[in-house]
């Protein structure tokens, strides 16, 4: 509704119904899904089946299922997972990035950047280059944004962190993930002392036992912290293209 000059924006509709219900019937301190969004999340959640719900203001119950745990398996919608469709007319991108691709495995790296319309079939050509690096030593790494993310430009970095150290996705730094972030900044030869504050606290973590918080300005931290993050890239590179 809107009214003088002050504004409200509200979000109305059937999905917001939807999830207004199934809210009512999540218990503390847990996440509850309906069917449709199960679908879209596929094997990347393991679920618990509720059964059918009947929710007010819903004509028909709605199929509702409990979020047990996340499995680190790429989304539908990735580029792992995405159907197969005709690739036609791309072989000069493809052959780009196949060249990107040979010098980066000779120790240049390599960027590039894609540009394009949403269908235009960017996201397929990509994976054409992962489907001809089969049989290639090599790591794939992928990293998703989301617009409900938008306001956090690293968010698919501290994702991409969470899944490749198998962390657990809590703001309690539980004595396991702690040690294999501590393991993975050692691999990559940086200053526990300083960067493991740095990265809980990127993570959304209580600070570790033992560590003591960085006294440096928010400048000084977003530059060190960027500094880590590349440093840790850079040290799967070293090891496997």
């Amino acid at each position: 509704p809107m009214g003088g000059t002050d504004r409200e924006l509200l979000a109305v509709g059937e999905s917001v119904n939807v999830a207004a219900r199934l809210q009512s019937i999540a218990l503390a301190d847990t996440i509850v899904v309906s069917a449709a969004t199960r679908m879209r999340a596929g094997d990347a959640i393991v679920v618990e089946s509720l059964g059918p719900q009947p929710l007010r203001g819903i004509s028909e119950p709605i199929t509702a299922y409990r979020v047990l745990s996340l499995t680190g398996s790429p989304a539908p919608n990735s580029v792992a997972r995405r159907a197969r469709i005709p690739l036609q007319g791309r072989e000069p991108e493809l052959a780009t990035l196949e060249r990107a691709w040979l010098r980066a495995a000779e120790g240049c790296g390599q960027a590039v950047l894609l540009l394009g319309e949403a269908g235009i079939g960017k996201s397929r050509l990509l994976q054409k280059l992962g489907d001809a690096l089969t049989d290639r030593d090599h790591l794939w790494l992928e990293c998703h944004s989301e617009a409900f993310h938008q306001n956090s430009a690293l968010h698919p970095l501290r994702e991409l962190l969470e899944r490749e150290l198998r962390l657990d996705e809590s703001t309690e730094s539980s004595p396991p993930s702690v040690a294999r972030l501590e393991t993975a900044l050692s691999d990559a030869r940086l200053e526990l002392a300083e960067a493991v504050p740095l990265i809980a606290d990127f993570l959304g973590w209580s600070l570790p036992e033992h560590y003591v918080a960085p006294q440096i300005s928010a400048e000084a931290r977003r530059r060190k912290l960027l500094a880590a993050l590349a440093r840790w890239l850079f040290s799967l590179a070293a090891s496997t293209p």
